[in-house]
């Protein structure tokens, strides 16, 4: 059937197109239209990441949306930007931690969706153990979570906060400036069992916290070359203070770290938090066993439960939770994570 229009195909086409009032020629008329939408929605973007403009936004969401799919999609699509205020329950008593929101997605995370929205399998003994350690690691930083809830926990104890990447270190310092913690020390270095210097992968800027001094991270962003500690030098020229408690997070370099710390462990027997991403858990298994050969115990973090698991065991390496537990009965915070178990 013949276009009852016209039947030349190009004037059919002309006819029949809606005008989009950006076209030039029929060449380039959707790419023009593309590129316009694409400025837009980075226009759009761009507003958002203006404080007083994302605080008029997401402060009347946060306290009218309920939790669950529409706070996921605000943190999605609407990250909080400027500096916030956590209140997080420690000793049966609230605290407050003020963080800077921006490029950080961890603080974004915890203002949408509350303190348990970001690794609860890990907060739930960390906070049970801090509030008696009198010294505290926290062995890849990040932004300063960790050390934060130790601080608030125990003010009176000492933080030693190792961070590498040096672009992560700045928005530490500046979430240390927001909130009086002076028993926190930052240390801009990677932890190994060897002191000196290493080549450190760092991950892209959205990435920050996926950098590593394994060689198998290389190719991520960039590589730079850092200092690299032994947790026992930095403690014996710290006057070897009492360490009860250790958070370690440092994308498969764990091990290493541990090495690193043997007279501390000797001497303290602190609780340790360890993350261990299933590919590096078979190289972990000898320092599971010298653990084990000094009386420690390995439990599986869970969101509500510790489940004591044997890192020698076939189990171990196929466990889908990353995050594990080390105690013995000589750690001082050892009771409280016997708490928690019988609670």
């Amino acid at each position: 059937m013949s276009d009852p229009v016209s039947t030349n195909p190009d004037q059919t086409q002309q006819a029949t197109r809606p005008n989009l009032g950006c076209e030039t020629d029929a060449g380039t008329e959707i790419r023009s239209c593309s590129e316009d939408g694409v400025s837009f929605i980075h226009r759009l973007k761009g507003l958002r990441r203006i404080p007083v403009l994302n605080s008029l936004l997401t402060s009347p969401l946060r306290r009218l949306l309920p939790t669950g799919r529409a706070r996921n999609w605000c943190l999605e699509h609407l990250p909080r930007v400027g500096i916030v205020s956590i209140t997080v329950p420690i000793g049966g008593e609230d605290s407050s931690i003020r963080l800077v929101s921006g490029d950080d997605w961890l603080t974004s995370r915890i203002y949408w969706n509350g303190p348990k929205a970001f690794e609860p399998e890990v907060l739930l003994p960390f906070l049970a153990a801090s509030p008696r350690s009198r010294g505290t690691l926290d062995i890849g930083a990040y932004s300063g979570w960790y050390s934060l809830l130790a601080s608030a926990a125990n003010p009176h104890g000492k933080v030693f906060a190792f961070e590498a990447n040096p672009i992560v270190v700045d928005a530490l310092n500046a979430n240390l400036r927001l909130n009086c913690a002076p028993n926190i020390q930052i240390l801009q270095s990677a932890v190994s069992d060897v002191e000196g210097t290493a080549r450190f992968h760092l991950g892209s800027e959205g990435l920050a916290s996926s950098s590593s001094l394994l060689a198998e991270w290389k190719g991520l962003h960039r590589t730079i070359e850092v200092p690299t500690r032994t947790i026992d030098g930095i403690m014996e020229s710290a006057g070897d203070p009492p360490v009860d408690l250790a958070k370690i997070d440092i994308e498969g370099a764990e091990e290493a770290a541990i090495r690193g710390m043997t007279r501390t462990i000797d001497r303290w027997a602190p609780v340790m938090i360890v993350e261990l991403l299933r590919d590096h858990r078979e190289r972990f298994r000898p320092v599971a066993q010298s653990l084990m050969t000094k009386g420690y115990r390995c439990y599986e973090c869970r969101a509500d439960e510790l489940v004591l698991i044997d890192p020698l065991g076939d189990r171990f390496l196929d466990i889908d939770g990353i995050n594990f537990l080390f105690s013995s009965d000589s750690s001082i915070c050892d009771p409280d994570i016997q708490r928690l178990l019988r609670a």
